[in-house]
């Protein structure tokens, strides 16, 4: 298995992806990065960043891939869906990355993001993705 990180912008993408509160819900991402269309049953994690002073950077979806597809709207052409969940937005706290260890490095990583879809597999950033995802899960309804 395989992890990757899609960027949402707030501003650039006209505001928050939405998300229902259902612990395993369908969730999805788009760009413009044909890469995508290999990452079945890799997992995937959504960072939405916010421009305030400073930019605030969410943790705000993890979920595993099941189905991807080319039929998008250019430049998002591209799109992965599958089960996963919303995490648990607690303002100016968890899953606030700014402040997390080893944030600094991997924006630098990305290049502020600028890379867009990319891979974290064998980065040590992954680590903190898995464990706030884990931490903000939303409690299961039964």
């Amino acid at each position: 298995m395989r992890y990757w990180v899609q960027y949402h912008s707030y501003e650039k993408m006209g505001g928050l992806p939405s998300g229902p509160s259902e612990t395993v819900s369908n969730c999805k991402i788009v760009t413009d990065k044909d890469i995508v269309l290999d990452t079945i049953s890799d997992t995937v994690f959504l960072i939405v960043g916010v421009s305030e002073n400073p930019k605030q950077y969410l943790l705000w979806e993890r979920f595993i891939c099941d189905d991807v597809a080319d039929d998008g709207v250019p430049p998002w052409k591209y799109s992965a869906t599958g089960k996963g969940w919303v995490l648990m937005q607690r303002r100016g706290r968890e899953p606030l990355l700014n402040h997390e260890p080893g944030f600094r490095e991997y924006l630098s990583y990305t290049g502020n993001f600028s890379r867009g879809f990319h891979e974290v597999t064998d980065h040590p950033f992954l680590e903190v993705l898995l464990r706030l995802s884990e931490r903000c899960k939303p409690p299961s309804k039964n």
